[in-house]
């Protein structure tokens, strides 16, 4: 059977950790104040809002994924997403936004999870977890 690839099958795959930025994975409000939280970090923000294998394909360079709170539009799509984002970059470089009382969801046990406060404390829970995971983070951005 003859092989037919295509001009972005054929570029080579970086690995994790050789992008400058984050992949974010929420729709509205949430996704453009995280955004802005990224900026200030001195980061580079993708948010995934229309969710497509071409589009994830260009994110193989990032190098962290955040996971918004609240409803996730299709859930077959942000289920793409979140298996090909933890294929590229395990784990360790993930984090789950959660408000009030929500839960983890089954499927990202294991994953980060960090409780949104409305003190701010979560900004700084955020940004170790992203420096823990060899991101240049620059805590002092925050003050």
């Amino acid at each position: 059977m003859a092989k037919t690839e295509t001009a972005s099958s054929s570029a080579p795959a970086q690995p994790a950790g050789s992008g400058t930025g984050v992949a974010i994975l929420g729709w509205g409000g949430d996704a453009a104040q995280a955004c802005e939280f990224i900026d200030q970090l001195g980061l580079d923000a993708a948010v995934l809002d229309a969710i497509s294998v071409d589009k994830l394909d260009t994110l193989r360079t990032v190098e962290f994924l955040l996971l918004l709170p609240g409803d996730e539009g299709g859930a077959a799509d942000a289920m793409l997403a979140i298996g090909f984002m933890l294929a590229v970059l395990g784990k360790s470089r993930m984090a789950c936004l959660l408000n009030g009382d929500e839960k983890v969801p089954d499927v990202l046990k294991g994953a980060t999870a960090i409780r949104v406060d409305d003190s701010g404390l979560w900004q700084l829970q955020l940004a170790r977890e992203m420096k823990r995971a060899g991101l240049a983070v620059d805590l002092n951005r925050l003050l």
